[in-house]
Formats: structure tokens, sequence, C-alpha cells
């Protein structure tokens, strides 16, 4: 199926969140590698093909693309990074007690899917991986996000006023036993900055500046 792009101005998540689900023929899986900025502020172009990605609109992001994001993440003063999940730590839902195993998000991030900051899970975006503002990657401890973000916000972090991250997804599976599921694969889409009275729902979470963050992130 060949689908006709749509260009429609989204000011919010939520605007396109039902954006997307107005593209018929997208999979679910697929909606945000196929989600392309074509002029600021925030208007979107969505397109079909298996190759429509965030950071061209033509092909899926690359590593040499998600490491200049980063370059540039780093420049600005209003930089910030943090934890937003901890591998194979154990976290009770209820009844179970759930683990994310090494390499849950890395189908999220190569295809470009994990695309945004948000601040406790509202609708207003405050960094975008398809402007060069947000940056996710896996290291051996989990999973690791920078950004650039509004200067207000910025000293709110700086301050240690933030409470944690928290990822949002659509989906997670993996291996199911008695009282415990391991999380193999998570279909993430945004991370949070939690600001009091929210806290994260998995231990292990925290943002800071860039600066202090990036000698935390080797023990935590």
């Amino acid at each position: 199926m060949t689908l006709e792009p749509i260009y429609r101005p989204c000011a919010s998540a939520q605007d396109i969140r039902e954006a997307l689900e107005e593209c018929d023929g997208l999979t679910r899986s697929w909606m945000y590698g196929r989600l392309a900025v074509v002029d600021a502020p925030m208007m979107v172009l969505y397109e079909s093909g298996p190759a429509a990605g965030p950071h061209t609109g033509g092909s899926r992001p690359t590593r040499s693309d998600d490491l200049a994001v980063l370059r540039r993440i780093r420049v600005s003063p209003w930089a910030v990074a943090g934890r937003a999940a901890r591998f194979d730590v154990p976290c009770r839902r209820g009844s179970v007690v759930e683990r994310i195993r090494p390499g849950a998000f890395a189908d999220a991030i190569a295809a470009g899917r994990l695309t945004a900051l948000l601040v406790d899970h509202r609708d207003d975006v405050v960094a975008f991986n398809w402007d060069s503002t947000f940056y996710a990657e896996e290291d051996a401890l989990g999973l690791f996000i920078a950004a650039v973000v509004p200067p207000a916000l910025y000293r709110r972090i700086a301050r240690g006023d933030a409470s944690g991250l928290s990822v949002s997804s659509y989906a997670a599976t993996g291996a199911a036993r008695r009282g415990e599921h391991d999380l193999e694969t998570i279909e993430a889409y945004e991370v949070s900055v939690l600001l009091p009275p929210k806290r994260p729902a998995r231990p292990g979470t925290w943002v800071d500046t860039l600066e202090r963050a990036e000698r935390r992130r080797v023990r935590s």
C-alpha cells in the first residue's frame, strides 16, 4: 500500500499520536519510524514506505546520525541526561516481579520510535530526536538518555527537583514464569522527566545536568 504524505501542524505529543492514527496502513510498531519534521515548529510529514525515518524523511537514522545528535546536545548550556531504565533490576507490579532485560529497547531505538522527552507524561514535548535535541542509547546498565531542555526545566533538574525518569511504551513482550516476567522487547516511544509528587514506577532512574550525568552513568 502506498499512502499520500500528510502535512499537519502538531502542537503536542497527543496531536502527533492522533495524526499518526489517521495514517491507515501504518502498523503501530512502525508509526514513529515513519515520522519526519519538515518545517519548524512541529510541522510533521507522515509518509509510507519501509525506509522512511525521523532524521531524514527517507532513511532510518544511522549510528553516525545518533552520534552527531549527541555532539550537538553536548555543546548546549541546557543539556541534561539520565538513566531512564535499569536492566535486571526487579520491580514489583502487583503480584508480578518484572525485570527489563538487556537489549529490550534496541529495536525501538534503531527504528527511530523512541523519539521524545516530556514532563510527567503530559502532552507538551520538550525535546525531539528529529530536531537533534533528544538522544537515547542502551549501555551496560540500561537505557540512557540525553536532551536539550528549556532553561526553566534545566534549572529545576540542576537543583535536584526531579524525582527520576519514566518510559512510556505501547507494549512489552518477554518470558513469563510464575510471578515473574522478563521484558525482552519494549516498544518505547517517549521518556518523561518526573517532578514531585510523581515518582518513577521503576527503581534506579535519575536525571541530572549532562556534565554530572556523564560521570554518574558508569556506576548507576
